[in-house]
């Protein structure tokens, strides 16, 4: 990294909690430090600017927004109800799961990013400094602890500033400094090819529902967007899917012509836009923590989108990790240690969990798709 100018820096007065990403998980995270009282600053690369995949959030995180103070302002940002789900899945019968039945009654389909600026603003308004845009162009770990951070928030400025902990949460994305600190333990190779296609042409009344279709090279999800378009996602290994990008239209109506649900739910819709492929695969990092950081979210573990949890998760890895940070930084020498075992325990879990979903799909055993899924090994790659 080349020498940064120090006549064109300027200082920021230090803080205790550094949060890398404004994601759920980061946003969230920085929430309750700050709330707690600590001195927070969130450094988030974008502008919450560009696509956001919409994601389902299960009727169980209702309990959660509670807890993070934003239930009342997530009712009325306009996210879309959603019933429940359909999938086929272990056969060529549509299986219907109805939410009305559990206890909050239904889930939603989120506008990503209507929902992570708002996680953003009230951090911002616990107190938390919340700077989008940035570009962090130095971490530099400090003695006897904490770290130095030079960053950018502007072209023209450049800033520097210390932080008794940082917290990770820059989803899949990892610099060299996390990646010399820990190594990805990696399960698969999961992608999702993803189209966006317009509303339907025909008025009438639509299914709300997720759909989610096996094939024999992955599965297909598909769902509402809040604003009236369809999110459809093949899910599948990367080198399942041709390399190049001049022939994924060609493949894409090819597998999609041999689907039965999602093939007649997008009859009534234009695609928009080139397709996108995005990393979908499960890993887990190790270690997550150390003497004064801790890697969150997506950073420390992801799991496979068929859980459709995604979000869930952040809101929880943030619910558990707040304290964990402020019990260490207060002189808990534990605190950290009890998170970080905590999150090995409920992965293996999900590795179980995971196994036991996919040997329900009979049909298609030879499949290397479908073999790789169900071998005891978890097929690691």
């Amino acid at each position: 990294m080349s020498a940064i100018r120090s006549e064109r820096v300027r200082e920021f007065r230090g803080v205790d909690v550094a949060v890398l990403g404004g994601g759920p998980a980061g946003a969230a995270t920085a929430l309750l430090l700050a709330r707690a009282g600590l001195r927070v600053l969130l450094l988030e690369k974008t502008r919450y600017e560009g696509l956001r995949p919409g994601e389902m959030l299960a009727p169980s995180a209702q309990a959660r927004l509670e807890v993070l103070g934003v239930w009342d302002s997530f009712q009325e940002a306009g996210h879309l109800p959603v019933a429940g789900l359909v999938s086929v899945w272990g056969g060529a019968e549509p299986c219907e799961q109805d939410f009305l039945f559990l206890p909050h009654g239904r889930g939603w389909q989120l506008d990503r990013t209507r929902f992570d600026i708002a996680l953003a603003e009230a951090a911002r308004q616990a107190d938390a400094t919340v700077i989008t845009g940035v570009s962090v162009l130095q971490i530099t770990p400090e003695t006897p602890g904490g770290w130095s951070l030079v960053f950018s928030p502007s072209e023209t400025e450049i800033v520097h500033t210390t932080a008794r902990f940082l917290v990770w949460a820059t989803g899949r994305a990892s610099g060299g400094m996390l990646r010399r600190e820990s190594h990805r333990l990696v399960y698969d190779r999961l992608v999702g090819i993803a189209g966006a296609y317009s509303p339907p042409v025909s008025a009438g009344v639509r299914d709300h529902r997720t759909w989610i279709e096996a094939f024999e090279e992955g599965w297909w999800y598909s769902a509402v967007h809040p604003d009236g378009g369809l999110l459809v996602v093949a899910m599948t290994d990367r080198d399942l899917w041709p390399a190049s990008p001049a022939a994924w239209p060609d493949y894409w109506s090819a597998v999609l012509s041999r689907t039965v649900l999602t093939q007649e739910r997008v009859a009534d819709h234009f695609p928009m836009g080139a397709l996108r492929l995005v990393a979908a695969n499960s890993y887990l990092r190790r270690p997550i923590a150390g003497p004064a950081h801790l890697v969150l979210g997506d950073s420390a573990a992801t799991r496979d989108p068929l859980a459709g949890q995604g979000i869930l998760r952040a809101l929880d890895a943030a619910l558990h990790a707040a304290p964990a940070i402020s019990g260490h930084l207060a002189g808990d020498w534990t605190a950290l240690k009890r998170y970080s075992d905590q999150v090995y325990e409920e992965y293996s879990g999900y590795l179980q969990r995971r196994r036991d979903y996919y040997l329900q799909e009979q049909r298609w055993l030879s499949s290397p798709f479908w073999a790789r899924r169900t071998r005891f090994d978890l097929a690691r790659g």
